[in-house]
């Protein structure tokens, strides 16, 4: 009797034991994926997009051709400038509106600069917006389009969930997409009014746009085209590989995954097609076209360690086509050179824009090369 409760003790111990490690694996999964959000699976609350304030909140946004447009810092009254700026985010600049490049160049240029940037914008839609906001409507000596390093990335998307799998929820988007014959053609956003932003909840209307978005084919090669839910621990071990080639890349490496893309020929093809659509449209305008790369902090640290941005080689290449094209990074170059540290520009590392010093180096480097341009066109 007595060693049979002694069997039932061992017994029971380790079913303890198993219990308790299985729960600790599911709260650590839960902790990793849930409140962390450190989640490469598609977005856990697809299903609350057909809650009250979110319809709201995208109805507020959305636009057909666009994607999503927020109310521009641009001053519509106005239809004459000196120059019109279009991009994402780095283009839109600081949060505070007068610490940002595009309001320090106008004071020193003494003449309106129109800002039409959008955070979130691929190049794609910068230049969409540019078709819709300037042509026929506004006049100006330069028009600017603004391309962060990273925006190469965006242009390969039809959904930014497929691509920034744990960020904030975003309509989809137009792009220009590669047909099987080799020709370039722009897909419509393929949620055609507000109402239809429920689908995202649907999986096989994310399948069907899918077939033609980069970061959906990307993620799906890890299986991770679907929602996480319980057990955390079992979706946790089955991306476990993506977690380990995430954090090498990032952490160990530095680097990011658009980083790649400008080795890759279809993503420079697609980045250059907008370019030289967007310089043919403005001089059929008769304003001169400018375009303007901008570094983020993994730029300027790939300088300090290998020496030049990963996408200086593609930048070369739109130079060597058109005179006007400049690359903020040699505005931050001298600093860096000087031993300024790159945490000194940027407002964070985790938020990743440009701080107020950033913004000051940014206005003085455009000025500097529209002053050039306006002595050689004199």
């Amino acid at each position: 009797m007595r060693k049979k409760n002694g069997i039932a003790f061992r017994v029971g111990a380790a079913l303890v034991f198993l219990i308790a490690t299985l729960a600790l694996l599911e709260a650590s999964a839960f902790f990793v994926m849930v409140v962390k959000d450190r989640c490469f699976y598609l977005r856990r609350d697809l299903k609350s997009i057909d809650q009250p304030h979110m319809k709201q909140r995208y109805e507020e946004v959305y636009d057909k051709e666009l994607g999503w447009e927020i109310p521009s810092r641009a001053r519509y009254d106005l239809t004459e400038a000196a120059i019109c700026l279009f991009g994402d985010s780095f283009t839109y600049g600081h949060p505070d509106i007068d610490s940002s490049w595009p309001r320090r160049l106008e004071a020193k240029l003494g003449e309106p600069v129109l800002n039409y940037g959008v955070p979130g914008y691929g190049t794609d839609q910068a230049y969409l917006r540019f078709e819709k906001r300037y042509v026929g409507k506004v006049k100006s000596r330069y028009v600017c389009l603004g391309i962060l390093a990273e925006n190469i990335a965006r242009n390969l998307s039809r959904y930014r969930g497929f691509y920034w799998r744990n960020g904030p929820q975003t309509p989809t988007k137009p792009r220009f997409y590669i047909e099987d014959d080799g020709e370039i053609v722009l897909l419509p956003n393929p949620i055609d009014s507000p109402d239809g932003i429920e689908r995202l909840g649907d999986i096989a209307f994310l399948r069907e746009i899918g077939q033609k978005d980069y970061w959906f084919h990307f993620y799906d090669e890890y299986n991770l085209n679907e929602q996480a839910g319980f057990p955390y621990s079992y979706y946790l071990l089955k991306a476990l590989p993506f977690y380990v080639r995430s954090y090498h890349l990032k952490r160990i490496q530095n680097a990011a995954d658009y980083m790649m893309l400008y080795d890759d020929v279809d993503a420079t093809r697609v980045l250059e097609h907008i370019i030289d659509t967007f310089i043919r449209r403005a001089r059929e305008h008769d304003t001169a076209p400018i375009i303007l790369f901008f570094p983020d902090w993994k730029e300027l640290q790939a300088y300090e360690d290998a020496g030049e941005p990963v996408y200086r080689d593609f930048y070369r290449q739109i130079k060597a086509k058109h005179r006007a094209t400049f690359d903020a990074f040699d505005y931050f170059r001298p600093s860096l050179d000087q031993g300024e540290a790159i945490s000194s520009f940027f407002i964070s590392y985790t938020d990743g824009h440009y701080s107020s010093a950033g913004e000051e180096i940014m206005s003085d480097g455009i000025l500097r090369d529209l002053e050039a341009l306006e002595l050689n066109a004199n």
